[in-house]
């Protein structure tokens, strides 16, 4: 992140990296340099062995390759592996990296859990395919969890949309009947509350096109935006999927509704609530 990595100077033992940093908390580049390129940097050890390093660079461990563990204060110090064995006793590791080629992973994985899988062992280990189980059933969670809210919502908006139509229909039933009875014909009323149905189905699509849209946007964000292996991508497939499902509801219910009043005569409409 700032300064350079000379290798050979750092095998020196003279010299170390630091990535540091606060948790959670949202600052301006640069605010968070708790140490910078050239400060001198003071590591003891278990052991009350203290030794003062200059900092020849600021970088960022990935979370695999880090301690996975976190604290507000966050700070960690990287320097040769002669040198933290020249200031401590304590030879075992608390985690050990792996790189494997892709055509060597499975006969490597073997050799390793034969030490991991023994009885006596406490090495708990941890592969690629671990991480791609553990990422596929969150995975699943979610879906499940989004997916049943997204069906529970659609459900609610459709039967909303019916409901609207028809109480539409049903109250403007004196006025049909006067349509009817100075000569529009039962067709004509159909296409009529049809093309209104159509009306409604193209403007829930815009506003959810506008206001879904940034509504998703911002929940998406506020609940896997602090995730790091998400990413937001967005999509009009859910409105896509439903529009058509309106547009069709469009045209059957003003049919099913029309039909439903007109069993009542013209003339006993036109008497209703007088």
């Amino acid at each position: 992140m700032e300064g350079e990595l000379d290798e050979e100077k750092f095998k020196s033992g003279e010299y170390a990296l630091v990535a540091t940093g606060l948790l959670g908390v949202e600052i301006e580049e640069g605010e968070d340099d708790f140490y910078e390129v050239g400060d001198k940097l003071t590591v003891t050890s278990s052991d009350d062995i203290t030794k003062v390093y200059e900092v020849m660079a600021r970088c960022s461990i990935p979370y695999a390759l880090g301690t996975q563990r976190y604290s507000l204060l966050g700070g960690q110090v990287i320097i040769p592996d002669s040198e933290y064995f020249s200031m401590t006793d304590n030879k075992s590791a608390i985690s050990v990296m792996i790189n494997a080629d892709e055509n060597k992973f499975d006969e490597v994985d073997s050799q390793i859990r034969v030490m991991t899988d023994s009885s006596d062992s406490r090495i708990m280990l941890k592969s690629k395919q671990t991480y791609m189980e553990q990422y596929d059933d969150f995975l699943k969670m979610v879906k499940l969890v989004g997916g049943t809210l997204a069906v529970v919502l659609a459900l609610i908006g459709i039967l909303n949309f019916m409901n609207s139509v028809v109480t539409g229909i049903i109250s403007r039933k004196k006025e049909l009947a006067m349509m009817n009875a100075v000569g529009m014909t039962g067709r004509q009323l159909k296409q009529m509350l049809a093309w209104e149905g159509v009306y409604y189905a193209v403007l829930t699509a815009a506003c959810s096109l506008v206001f879904g849209s940034l509504l998703s946007y911002f929940i998406a964000q506020t609940v896997a935006g602090e995730m790091f292996f998400f990413t937001y991508h967005f999509t009009l497939l859910p409105i896509l999927i439903c529009l058509p499902i309106l547009l069709l509801l469009s045209a059957i219910i003003p049919d099913v509704s029309y039909k439903t009043i007109c069993k009542t005569s013209i003339v006993n409409r036109l008497r209703e609530n007088e």
